[in-house]
């Protein structure tokens, strides 16, 4: 069972896709120029929350759980034969392992926020330096024109339609 189901307005679905098919169509897209982007969550680095004691104990002394939480987000065309860079996102600016290393080049894009989590401001400086110039670079490669088509879910941390049409704006 999936959480998500809610969410969806069951009337809005088949208008959304004659919608796209219609962009999609005056556009002049393949399906090589659909991108499809979601992030996932990952807990690393957490002791067990349960464990084993003995009958002869009977305090177990309390501790802090301390969690280590990155969030990845994965963007692909749909062919699956353009992979962009995984974007991490964690909460330290300039983690222990990355000393003496160039961000730049890492095979992954870093970001840091204080919650680790995709906001507005983190996608909005992965859109622009990340995948724009990497979509376009690819497109170069192929002697293509450069059009591309993300497609998004709801989550709070994406923007809506008409902040990406003005970012759509600045990034041509």
């Amino acid at each position: 069972m999936s959480g998500e189901k809610l969410s969806i307005e069951e009337a809005g679905v088949s208008e959304f896709i004659q919608k796209l098919n219609v962009n999609i169509t005056e556009l002049g897209l393949t399906p090589e120029h659909h991108y499809n982007t979601d992030e996932t969550g990952l807990n690393w680095r957490q002791l067990p929350i349960k464990m084993l004691v003995t009958q002869e104990e009977k305090h177990v002394s309390g501790r802090k759980l301390q969690k280590e939480w990155i969030t990845l987000m994965v963007c692909a065309n749909a062919p699956g034969v353009h992979i962009l860079k995984l974007l991490v996102v964690r909460k330290s600016k300039s983690p222990c392992a990355l000393k003496n290393i160039r961000v730049e080049s890492l095979p992954f894009t870093y970001m840091s926020y204080i919650r680790a989590r995709v906001t507005k401001e983190v996608f909005h400086d992965w859109y622009t330096n990340s995948f724009v110039p990497q979509v376009k670079q690819h497109w170069n490669e192929k002697k293509l024109p450069v059009k591309a088509l993300i497609l998004l879910d709801n989550a709070p941390g994406h923007p809506d339609k008409e902040e990406l049409r003005v970012r759509q704006l600045m990034a041509i």
